[in-house]
């Protein structure tokens, strides 16, 4: 379940700081014994699931701990059940704006990615292919959790991977 493989010499990786896999087990067995011991029943009923819900975090922190690699022939983003890659062809664009909410400044990477050519042709169950004009790009995004970095220095290196990968 666990994607992490050490980045080679030509590709680079970004992922959740790796203590957080650590501090949500830690609270998940502190909520596992306050289970254990408490005997009020709508505490023990909190604590269990305060067990799963961190089970499930740490379960996922776990497999994506690379979120995001890049070589030379592209991306790969994984998510908590798959991971997919990207070639630099499909990117349209790499920026890391910045923007306010809450009183703070903080930058996104934003990777625009145009459709696949089968993006079109793909039908729902009923047969119906929907519409059949250019399908739209997606916009992945990524913050400061996602990267375990700044996103605006992970978007100049991806710019200049694509840069090289485009010589």
């Amino acid at each position: 379940m666990d994607n992490y493989r050490a980045p080679s010499a030509h590709e680079q990786a970004w992922g959740p700081a790796p203590w957080l896999a650590g501090l949500t087990l830690f609270l998940m067995l502190a909520a596992l014994v306050w289970r254990l011991l408490d005997h009020d029943p709508e505490n023990r009923l909190v604590a269990a699931v305060l067990v799963v819900v961190l089970a499930l975090t740490t379960l996922s922190l776990v497999r994506i701990r690379v979120r995001l690699r890049a070589d030379s022939t592209g991306i790969a983003v994984t998510g908590p059940l798959h991971t997919r890659r990207i070639a630099w062809g499909r990117i349209r664009s790499i920026s890391a704006p910045q923007r306010g909410r809450f009183g703070r400044r903080a930058s996104v990477l934003e990777i625009e990615v145009r459709p696949d050519g089968r993006a079109a042709d793909r039908s729902d169950d009923t047969g119906d292919t929907g519409d059949t004009g250019d399908a739209d790009d997606e916009l992945l995004t990524f913050g400061r959790f996602d990267l375990g970095t700044d996103p605006a220095d992970v978007c100049r290196q991806l710019l200049r991977r694509q840069q090289a990968a485009a010589h």
